[in-house]
């Protein structure tokens, strides 16, 4: 299947990357600078990178995690990782995070008793 993804009222959108829950990184760029989004089911989110000229998502994991950079007015460029506040922790490693303290629980209570 193919889709064709435009942010609405834009000059052009980049896809860079696509998670398994099909989310997608990119950038648009609007006339007045290039922006990074997400796009999950045909909605279109904006990366707002405060004080910069652009920015741009380069990828996405599958927790929604996104990889990009952004460039100020002067041309300095720097990369950011950015985490949604509705990001996941992937079961396995839930799993293994809460299994591990559990491990040092028991190991703490035995050496104190």
């Amino acid at each position: 299947m193919f889709t064709t993804l435009n942010a609405p009222g834009t000059v052009y959108t980049d896809a860079y990357s696509i998670n398994a829950s099909g989310q997608v990184a990119g950038l648009y760029w609007n006339g007045r600078g290039n922006h990074g989004f997400v796009e999950s089911n045909g909605v279109f989110t904006t990366l707002n990178v405060p004080g910069v000229y652009g920015n741009a998502a380069v990828s996405i994991n599958d927790s929604g995690q996104i990889a990009g950079y952004y460039f100020d007015y002067s041309g300095y460029s720097e990369s950011f990782v950015a985490t949604p506040t509705n990001a996941t922790t992937p079961i396995p490693s839930a799993i293994w995070l809460v299994g591990s303290a559990l491990a040092g629980l028991i190991g703490f209570g035995r050496r104190h008793v």
